[in-house]
C-alpha cells in the first residue's frame, strides 16, 4: 500500500473512531458496529494503527535523533574561608562592637543611631 493510500484509509477510519466513541450514551462498541457495518477485527486494527502513528508523531517530536555536541565550560567560584565568612554581606565593614546573644551574633558599629539599636535589640530579644 503506498503512502497515499494509506493516509486515505487511516483518515477514513478517524472518522469511523470518532463517531464509534461519541456513541450515544448506554450502546455498547460491539452494538455501534454492528449496527453500522463495521467489521470490529477491522475497527481494532485500524484504531491500533492509528495510536501508533499518533504515538510515533509524538515520540519524532520530543528529542532529536541526534544532539547537537556544545562546549561545556565552567567558571572557578572562590568559597571563602572561615574568616571571610564572618564579614562576607559587608566586605570591607570592621565592627565597633560585636554582640552574641544564645545563636545569635550582631556586628554593629558607631554609626549606628540609638533609635535604630532599640528596635534591633528588641527584635533579637523577642527572637531568642
Amino acid at each position: 500500500m503506498d503512502k497515499s493510500t494509506h493516509e486515505i484509509r487511516i483518515e477514513h477510519w478517524k472518522e469511523v473512531v470518532r463517531l464509534c466513541q461519541s456513541r450515544p450514551d448506554g450502546q455498547t462498541a460491539k452494538d455501534w458496529l454492528a449496527s453500522n457495518g463495521i467489521n470490529p477485527k477491522k475497527y481494532y486494527y485500524w484504531l491500533r494503527q492509528i495510536r501508533l502513528e499518533e504515538y510515533r508523531k509524538i515520540h519524532s517530536q520530543s528529542l532529536p535523533a541526534e544532539q547537537e555536541v556544545s562546549d561545556v565550560s565552567f567558571a572557578e567560584i572562590r568559597v571563602p574561608d572561615e574568616h571571610d565568612a564572618d564579614s562576607e554581606d559587608t566586605p570591607g565593614f570592621t565592627p565597633d562592637a560585636i554582640v552574641s546573644i544564645g545563636s545569635i551574633k550582631l556586628e554593629l558599629s558607631n554609626s549606628l543611631s540609638p533609635e535604630l539599636l532599640t528596635v534591633i535589640l528588641k527584635e533579637v530579644d523577642h527572637a531568642g
